[in-house]
């Protein structure tokens, strides 16, 4: 783990002050380096929340997703830490949006079984017009190819799709993933997420052993079972080696 994720005041303060003070191609420039990995991230987080049944395939799509993160990160520009560099700030905030999400859609079924297109409708509604152009602006067809870099870790990125990180919490789980999949050091994790650091180092702890315990285990099942051969006493020892008949026991054995 690096702190790649965070940085000082100073190194960000220039362009996103521009943010801050209203400039939308600053912020378009802030975040299109980024906005292959928020893909990649929606596309994985998606699976996940069809697969635990909190959402269905038609809910919605990671293009949606990213593209209310990012309506989400304008309006909430002035709220990023001034110690934590976008790409972090951006992926922490499409989970928090999705988390939103998901609750809105298990409030709507118990209510009234309004389906999450109503949700997200009205949400869009309530975005001011710079906020819907944002949403707009965003067109996934234009993003560059993002190849996913694993790191040197007990927990790959493979394993993420397991039902053993699946089981996790969500918390465990999105800690595990900014780590393994996104690479973030554990102070980035503690100011995404909001814990202290000692909370947050005891999720990842949790989470890698039991997701590293559950594919030991998962490997050791498919191993081949290999019969030992039978012990053969012979002069008052025991030892291992296959039975044999020679042609000789063949032809004097009477059946």
């Amino acid at each position: 783990m690096t702190d790649a994720d965070t940085g000082s005041g100073a190194s960000l303060a220039g362009p996103w002050r521009g943010v801050l003070a209203g400039d939308k191609d600053a912020y378009r420039r802030a975040v299109e380096p980024h906005l292959p990995e928020l893909l990649a991230a929606a596309a994985r987080e998606l699976r996940y929340r069809r697969a635990v049944g909190d959402l269905r395939p038609q809910d919605l799509t990671a293009d949606e997703l990213v593209g209310e993160t990012l309506a989400r990160g304008w309006r909430d520009r002035a709220r990023k830490p001034a110690g934590l560099e976008v790409r972090a700030w951006l992926l922490g905030l499409e989970f928090k949006v999705l988390e939103s999400i998901v609750r809105s859609e298990r409030r709507a079924r118990k209510l009234a079984g309004v389906s999450l297109e109503a949700s997200v409708e009205e949400e869009a509604q309530a975005l001011d017009a710079s906020d819907e152009a944002l949403w707009e602006w965003y067109q996934p067809d234009d993003l560059l190819r993002w190849e996913d870099t694993i790191p040197a870790h007990d927990v790959t990125p493979a394993d993420l799709d397991a039902a053993d990180a699946y089981a996790l919490s969500r918390q465990e789980r999105e800690a595990l993933v900014l780590v393994v999949e996104h690479q973030f050091s554990l102070k980035a994790v503690s100011m995404v997420m909001n814990l202290p650091p000692d909370q947050a180092l005891r999720l990842l702890q949790g989470a890698e052993r039991r997701v590293a315990a559950g594919r030991l285990a998962a490997e050791g099942a498919k191993r081949p079972v290999t019969m030992e051969p039978r012990p053969v006493r012979v002069k008052g020892s025991t030892r291992h080696r296959p039975r044999s008949i020679s042609p000789s026991d063949c032809l004097s054995r009477k059946d």
